[in-house]
């Protein structure tokens, strides 16, 4: 549980009266006015036709009960906008509306930062305490119910606990509603390590299959780009055939006025200065909801007000880089390397950690092959036998028109799984890893731990290690197979272009398991980059 100073309660209170004072003077150029929770359930109650903003919360009103019931078919909802568009004050509204409504019902609420946590507490200690609630549902909050930072009680039977993204949120049974209000922040989208682990926590909310009670998920978010929460709920929904609820926001902005802005950026360190349009919209104030103008850059305006999507870190591998090639075309190739590479990521719950195994190819004069290629999430003890069998499958080599290609060597990075299997092949630990070690020498073949050594100049991450081959990748192309060459799943190869185009150079990506294959090959290829450390005998 997490616990709140009173300096950070007088801090964020004297901001919200600030912007309030500010928002006095906005308010004589503007009378729209966002209408809160109050005023609807009183129009609702008094038979009054919605005017134009109370449209879309009648049918978000409408819809959540439909969703809410245990016969609705998908446990998940997603209401997704541009920010500051009303969003999170409508489904903060959802989350007063449930708690006004249902009975004896336990809700989680999860969101990105506690600001945003104390915020929503203040809104529900406001809404509980009215005279309008009081007058229509009765006293939710007396002196008899817990009421704490971390944990609200209510007359009514319902309780509700907060947290954060970071922390560690109950999955256990027993809870009917959880509300995940911008529990994906930029913050999360600009660091690998914290998206990460914020996904793999939503996993355990999204894949619930609770019958008794039905757990409901509530999803405020909005569109950051490549690879944010909504790809992963999408993407989710297909791994899984777990269906979701999908609700759009509707936005305003004025006629696609522009302007020209110059913009400076470096790439390899060499100097760009190029126009970049921006875009004057119409968005809410943050806190009293009025109707302001705001200028955004055309990135934003395309991802988050129009629902355009795409790389936009810098297209490190692009389409050209890439060259398909025929069964025909592999047969005849002198190829003068053959590799097994190894990528081991044995953290299942990560979202985005995989375990990949490539077969890579080297010509003499056109460059590097993937030939074939398998990629799982599975335990340690499941990967030790897929690689067995991935290994036994290509132990006799590749063979061509011009003879047969043995694999020269079998390449394992010294990351602390890989180590971990690199061991228990030495040691020969288990029955399966005394198998394998006997194919490894009935057919000469070594298995190899290696140290990456990257590119310090270009930055310590995956891009370093790239950085070095780009040039000659330009001119070469990686092949990749067409889906009838056999060898290699189509997918797969969908999958592993897929995961190159999304490459980027600040490792902002979702995920490089495949593409970490082929910068081992790349690496041993070209004999630089790696210091060999020991083999398995």
């Amino acid at each position: 549980m997490f616990r709140y100073k009173e300096a950070e309660k007088k801090t964020l209170l004297k901001k919200i009266k600030e912007r309030r004072e500010l928002n006095e003077i906005i308010r004589n150029r503007t009378n729209y006015r966002f209408t809160d929770f109050s005023d609807f359930i009183i129009k609702k109650a008094a038979g009054t036709i919605y005017n134009y903003d109370q449209y879309f919360f009648k049918y978000s009103i409408y819809h959540l009960n439909e969703f809410v019931k245990p016969t609705h078919h998908n446990n998940t909802l997603l209401m997704e906008a541009p920010p500051r568009t009303g969003k999170t004050e409508t489904v903060i509204n959802l989350l007063l509306y449930l708690l006004a409504t249902q009975n004896n019902k336990r809700f989680i609420v999860v969101a990105g930062d506690k600001s945003k946590l104390i915020e929503i507490s203040i809104k529900i200690k406001s809404f509980a305490t009215s005279e309008f609630c009081k007058k229509y549902f009765g006293d939710l909050l007396n002196k008899s119910q817990k009421n704490t930072e971390s944990l609200k009680e209510f007359a009514n039977g319902n309780s509700i606990i907060f947290k954060t993204t970071g922390s560690n949120a109950p999955t256990g049974k027993g809870y009917h509603y959880i509300f995940l209000i911008d529990y994906f922040t930029q913050t999360h989208y600009n660091s690998r390590s914290k998206r990460e682990y914020a996904l793999a926590n939503a996993n355990g909310f999204l894949t619930r299959d609770e019958k008794s009670p039905r757990t409901k998920v509530i999803i405020d978010n909005q569109r950051l780009g490549l690879n944010d929460f909504t790809d992963y709920i999408i993407t989710n929904s297909k791994n899984t055939n777990i269906g979701f609820d999908y609700i759009k926001f509707p936005y305003q902005f004025t006629d696609e006025w522009s302007s020209e802005e110059k913009r400076t950026y470096f790439i390899n360190n060499e100097k760009y200065i190029y126009n970049e349009s921006s875009y004057l919209i119409n968005v809410f104030d943050d806190y009293d909801k009025n109707l302001i103008q705001s200028r955004v850059g055309k990135r934003i305006f395309l991802i988050q007000y129009q629902g355009i999507v795409k790389n936009d870190y810098g297209e490190v591998l692009t389409e050209e880089y890439f060259k398909s090639y025929s069964k025909e075309e592999l047969e005849n190739e002198h190829f003068t390397n053959l590799i097994i590479t190894i990528d081991t990521a044995t953290k299942t719950k990560e979202a985005n950690d995989f375990s990949s195994i490539g077969l890579y190819g080297k010509t003499e004069y056109k460059g590097i092959y993937l030939i074939d290629m398998e990629t799982y999430k599975v335990s340690p003890y499941e990967f030790e036998e897929r690689l067995h069998t991935f290994i036994a499958k290509w132990k006799d080599g590749l063979k061509t028109n011009l003879g047969r290609v043995k694999i020269k060597k079998i390449l394992i990075e010294n990351a602390s799984s890989g180590l971990v299997l690199l061991e228990n092949l030495k040691n020969k630990s288990s029955e399966s890893s005394r198998r394998f070690y006997n194919i490894l020498k009935d057919y000469n073949l070594t298995i190899e731990g290696i140290n990456a050594q990257r590119l310090e100049s270009q930055g310590k991450g995956k891009y370093g290690r790239l950085y070095p081959h780009i040039s000659k990748l330009a001119e070469e192309k990686i092949k990749i197979p067409l889906e009838e060459v056999g060898y290699m799943r189509y997918a797969e190869t969908l999958n592993f272009k897929s995961e190159c185009l999304e490459f980027t150079t600040d490792d902002k990506h979702l995920h490089d398991d495949r593409l970490d294959t082929m910068l081992i090959a790349l690496h041993i290829f070209s004999k630089t980059g790696f210091n060999m450390s020991y083999n398995v005998y």
